[in-house]
């Protein structure tokens, strides 16, 4: 049984290439015009089924689209998104319009391949320079925090760990879960946050 485990408050970097924040300003034209006639957005993300259809209700209210048209929302794990991402563009027919999760090298690699159109709202300004895009396909939707879950009727208080590198203890084995970075984005970012701040041979000894 797992004994220890880590959790995340919040995926720890989230990109959308549209943003779904701040929609107050004015968007261009055309697009809404071609929205409209399209009369439904697809959405691929990972947030909490009970925001979907308030930020849907949003999106229709700020651009006057009316109830009729769809805001669809497409909720899986990072790894799983990109798997779909992948498979249509084999078959050649992407149907998402806009996605979110947080794997950046796979991020790169898209605009690499021109599949992410440039984008960058004039409310740019209200995110800090260092969460910016510089290839501008990018928005920063929040930030997020890793970090150490105990269950307690099993962890007793004097033997809690104080930090990430205390993990690497023998006491520990078989006794640590962490999200599959195989198929989690935060699981990636937890990864090379740990290589930057130990090196490989922590992230050995811990797995």
């Amino acid at each position: 049984m797992k004994r220890i485990r880590f959790t995340r408050v919040f995926s720890v970097w989230i990109f959308l290439f549209v943003a779904m924040t701040g929609l107050s300003y004015a968007a261009d034209q055309a697009f809404i015009e071609a929205a409209k006639k399209e009369g439904e957005i697809a959405i691929y993300d990972s947030i909490d089924r009970k925001f979907q259809e308030p930020l849907g209700k949003v999106f229709r209210e700020v651009y006057k689209l009316g109830s009729n048209f769809k805001v669809t929302f497409t909720r899986k794990a990072t790894g799983q998104l990109i798997q779909m991402v992948e498979a249509e563009k084999m078959a050649g027919k992407s149907l998402w319009d806009i996605i979110s999760h947080s794997d950046e090298g796979t991020f790169l690699r898209w605009i690499d391949e021109g599949l992410l159109m440039k984008y960058q709202p004039p409310n740019i300004g209200n995110i800090p320079e260092v969460f910016r895009d510089t290839y501008g396909c990018r928005i920063a939707a929040y930030i997020g925090m890793s970090s150490i879950a105990l269950y307690k009727k099993r962890v007793l208080e004097k033997d809690w760990p104080k930090t990430y590198k205390d993990l690497v203890d023998p006491k520990w084995k078989g006794r640590l879960g962490i999200a599959d970075p195989n198929k989690s984005g935060p699981g990636v970012m937890f990864t090379k946050y740990m290589l930057d701040l130990y090196g490989w041979d922590y992230v050995r000894k811990l797995g």
